[in-house]
């Protein structure tokens, strides 16, 4: 029986600075870096030589997406059935609602459909959620902030 060869993994960098590593299928589900590969050769540089892939996100969210990436990544597309999300989905993205909007917006710039498409599904199971995400804001100080808007006090988000 032959030996299987190691994976290949490339290095990314989170804009706080933390290392992680992703193989070349993952990172082909994130548009931008997909492109990078294709437009820049980077398929062809050495490991050892090649500087990490750097992306502007916290490093909390990036192994979010790293990790959906990671998971998805052997399926074909991912289906755009309106009501279905995996229980695998539902438990990795079950996290708190700040970093759920980290990730949709990550998702969008990143251009990952699938991952963005199953977060929106959950929002939607929940759209209550939406309104006490946006309106927890710590650096407005006017203890007012919440009737602006018409709403008596908002819920407090887990």
């Amino acid at each position: 029986m032959p030996m299987e060869q190691p994976v290949p993994l490339y290095r990314l960098l989170s804009l706080d600075g933390r290392m992680l590593y992703a193989d070349r299928q993952t990172l082909a589900m994130i548009g931008p870096v997909e492109m990078l590969f294709e437009n820049a050769g980077l398929d062809y540089i050495p490991l050892d030589s090649m500087m990490p892939i750097k992306l502007e996100l916290p490093a909390e969210v990036l192994l979010k997406v790293v990790g959906w990436c990671d998971h998805h990544k052997n399926e074909a597309e991912i289906e755009d059935d309106d009501d279905h999300i995996s229980e695998w989905d539902l438990e990795f993205l079950s996290v708190r609602y700040s970093l759920l909007f980290d990730i949709i917006r990550a998702a969008r710039h990143f251009e990952i459909p699938g991952l963005f498409a199953v977060c929106c599904r959950i929002v939607s199971r929940d759209p209550g959620m939406i309104i006490p995400a946006f309106l927890n804001n710590d650096d407005d100080p006017d203890p007012r902030r919440h009737q602006r808007v018409g709403l008596s006090e908002p819920a407090r988000a887990a």
